[in-house]
């Protein structure tokens, strides 16, 4: 009856979703063309202004050279995206006596698709962030940002925009190494935060895009644990060499400093995937007309080369339709997704620091009424193993996860639960990790498990996942009622003893394999204490 239940409730939060969000459109079966037009770090220009030894245009310019583009590419049959990156507002707020609205309206002029938080824009400070948030036309996207106050995203998590009928979802990550200045703001790590987000979306778009702030090798460590990602656009603050390249499966594009060249993404799209892709940089600085509407936007406030002066208090109409508006609100709300829009209950170090690992003590403790015994059955209730993989499961946000019957030696007995007792009956070295692999392989790994396994300490246990067997035959594997499909790529979490393939050599076989530096019994008593024990 509690299955029934379920699958009910199930099938009826599905059809909310579809109603907020419709299922993503097929892709046509010829090949088409398609454009993406991106500028980083405008930094609040207006006007022509110096980077280095180079003259960049500012918005006045850059309106200019993005309206050619899609006029030159409707023209030709290809559609255009226009994504701002990360620092489009000025670095100090003091510079800007508008207070960023008068970037805003220009930008809105433009009838740019989406753009994302940086540094700059934090600056502002979280109340005006989210004021102008509302009077922008275009998604403002944080994924991995929320305030403090509210635990909420700050922005919008993700957006979805449309080319030839392929579906793109739009995300976006900052990376920066002192997070102490925004003290309203909780920082989740950059890395993980754009896996799962990315990871999230697949259902829901053909090609992930990911803008970012953040060092090439941080970038290059998202590719590679991501492989949901298609492109990422980063807002670079120096000209690297190469300005783009092809990493793992992602094409990766870092703009020019100062927004002194527009980047052109030129993609060749054929059956719902990326079939050619290449990007060049177009001028600024060279254009001689300055955009007339952004212009007269920028004359109203009184806005002068290269800065804005004084506002002189007149009002500017918001060009933001109520449909336009209604569409922003539901793709804000994206209340389909709370996994992604409220604050996980983990305990990820605030750090915008990729590269290396920050210790943090845990603390706290459980108090249990009944033993938890160990099952050698996946179907038996009170299972400690079980409730053990629904921790890690939940931490990592992935679709299932695994753990051996040997990370456990002893059942775990009424009373007080903290850490120590914790490591006392389970293996305190074991670190946590992401494994993302095709369904052949975690096909192969079950089977194992079972045929050879069973009643040993390679026995596996876990949680996400139905198997159904018949004399240590497994006869059939699904996922929340989806059944296994062996070409499609899965993200399960397990340990490091299982990931790298010390006892199941099928995991070597994973596209990638990712620790989140976190040991695995510090996440589980994390996960009991602020959600409880799963005992079903």
């Amino acid at each position: 009856m509690k299955r029934i239940i379920v699958l009910v409730l199930i099938l009826l939060l599905e059809s909310c979703a579809t109603i907020l969000n419709p299922p993503k459109p097929k892709p046509p079966e010829k090949e088409v063309k398609a454009s993406i037009l991106f500028f980083g770090n405008l930094d609040g220009w207006f006007g022509s202004h110096m980077v280095g030894e180079t003259r960049g245009g500012g918005i006045y310019r850059l309106a200019t050279v993005i309206n050619e583009v899609r006029k030159r590419n409707k023209e030709e049959g290809i559609e255009t995206i226009v994504l701002a990156g990360p620092n489009f507002l000025a670095g100090d707020p003091s510079q800007d006596p508008t207070n960023g609205e008068a970037i805003i309206k220009c930008l809105n002029s433009i009838n740019i698709d989406a753009s994302c938080i940086g540094e700059n824009e934090l600056s502002f400070g979280l109340t005006r962030i989210k004021s102008l948030i509302e009077s922008a036309n275009f998604p403002i996207i944080s994924s991995n940002l929320f305030s403090k106050p509210d635990n909420k995203a700050i922005g919008a998590v993700y957006t979805q925009t449309w080319a030839w009928g392929y579906t793109f979802g739009i995300i976006g990550v900052i990376n920066i190494e002192d997070t102490t200045k925004y003290p309203q703001v909780r920082f989740l790590e950059a890395l993980k935060r754009a896996e799962n987000v990315a990871y999230a979306l697949k259902s829901k778009a053909d090609i992930v895009v990911l803008i970012a702030q953040a060092q090439s090798k941080t970038l290059q460590l998202i590719a590679e644990y991501s492989p949901d990602i298609s492109i990422i656009l980063n807002s670079s603050r120096e000209t690297p060499t190469p300005p783009s390249y092809k990493y793992k499966q992602a094409f990766l594009v870092h703009s020019p400093p100062g927004a002194i060249g527009l980047v052109n993404v030129m993609m060749t799209l054929e059956k719902g995937k990326i079939k050619e892709i290449k990007s060049d940089i177009i001028p600024v600085s060279d254009v001689v007309n300055p955009d007339t509407k952004v212009v007269n936007i920028a004359k109203q406030y009184n806005a002068m080369d290269p800065r804005v002066l004084p506002s002189t208090g007149m009002i500017i109409r918001d060009t933001v339709t109520d449909e336009r508006k209604d569409s922003l609100q539901e793709q804000r709300a994206a209340k389909e997704e709370n996994v992604l829009t409220e604050l996980p209950k983990t305990f990820e170090v605030e750090s915008g620091v990729s590269e290396g690992n920050q210790e943090k003590t845990l603390s706290g403790y459980i108090e249990i009424d009944k033993r938890i015994e160990i099952s050698n059955r996946f179907t038996e209730e009170n299972d400690l193993l079980r409730a053990m993989a629904k921790a890690i499961n939940d931490y990592s946000g992935t679709i299932a996860s695994f753990l051996p019957a040997d990370f456990v030696k002893g059942d775990l007995d009424a009373g007080r639960i903290d850490i120590e007792r914790l490591n006392s009956i389970a293996n305190r070295d074991e670190e946590l990790f992401v494994v993302t692999l095709k369904g052949s392989v975690l096909k192969a790994i079950i089977e194992s498990s079972y045929k050879t396994g069973k009643g040993t300490e390679r026995f596996l246990h876990y949680y996400g996942i139905d198997i159904k067997y018949e004399n240590e035959i497994v006869k059939d594997i699904s996922f929340r009622g989806m059944e296994l499909n062996l070409e499609q790529v899965y993200r399960i979490a397990t340990i490091s003893s299982l990931a790298e393939g010390e006892k199941y050599p099928a995991f070597k076989n994973a596209l990638s394999v990712r620790p989140l530096g976190v040991k695995a019994t510090e996440v589980i008593l994390q996960q009991w204490i602020e959600n409880g024990i799963y005992l079903q």
